[in-house]
């Protein structure tokens, strides 16, 4: 008997922890995007994130920012998606790697002219430090929606900046940078709006009601009876030599 009320106790302890807690897919747009140049410069009007090399205007890493701040539990899986707009390479892909940005996301949002040290520094860490994620992006990729799943770094990060002032910032960086090549992703992208880099998060959100409703646990009891009845069953069968219950 107490090993029967142990296994219903149990039963019932597990039901009313899941209603602790339930996953939560959200979709966030960027809330600025853009690129900055080898040399500083950045434009803040400027919402197109080219990345890579262009022939005769110099190389690009691109940037995104989004805000965290309304979400309310951690976050346990990330993606980003993005369209691809314009791809170019001369060997058919494009190595895209997305990194963390360390720096003031206000700074980088608010741009620099060329030749600006800040500026160049702001190039420099969006294609340095942890990688968040990487693939390949191929020139039959053009104007498609194209997905970058975020490992554990990125995930840290993201639940970081949920914590601090809500604000999130990473770059991207092609594996080609040569100012003599075009070598490029995102080409055109100051085209399309906000909703074209999205953020994709599974957050462990807690419940609108933190105490159980009674259907989970008349179901555990009901679970229970029922339970007792089948034992029953099975030890008069076997008594009477049947072969069993369906």
């Amino acid at each position: 008997m107490k090993s029967l009320r142990f296994g219903f106790l149990a039963t019932l302890s597990i039901l009313v922890a899941g209603e602790l807690k339930a996953a939560a897919a959200i979709s966030l747009s960027s809330s600025d995007r853009g690129w900055y140049r080898s040399d500083g410069l950045h434009n803040s009007a400027n919402f197109n994130y080219l990345t890579g090399s262009l022939n005769g205007f110099g190389i690009l890493r691109g940037f995104f920012v989004f805000d965290v701040s309304g979400l309310s539990g951690p976050v346990s899986a990330a993606s980003f998606s993005v369209n691809a707009y314009d791809v170019f390479s001369n060997s058919g892909s494009v190595a895209t790697t997305l990194y963390d940005y360390g720096g003031d996301i206000a700074a980088l949002v608010a741009g620099s002219s060329a030749g600006s040290p800040d500026g160049i520094n702001r190039f420099i860490d969006l294609g340095t430090g942890d990688e968040f994620a990487s693939r390949l992006i191929a020139d039959s990729e053009n104007n498609t929606i194209v997905t970058f799943v975020f490992g554990q770094k990125g995930i840290d990060a993201i639940n970081a900046a949920r914590l601090g002032d809500g604000r999130f910032a990473f770059g991207a960086r092609n594996s080609v940078e040569d100012a003599l090549v075009d070598d490029y992703v995102f080409g055109g992208s100051g085209f399309g709006d906000a909703s074209d880099a999205q953020l994709i998060l599974t957050t462990d959100q807690p419940a609108p009601d933190s105490v159980p409703s009674p259907l989970p646990v008349f179901g555990a009891a009901a679970a229970f009876g029922y339970s007792r009845k089948v034992r029953a069953r099975l030890r008069s069968s076997t008594v009477a030599g049947a072969s069993g219950i369906a």
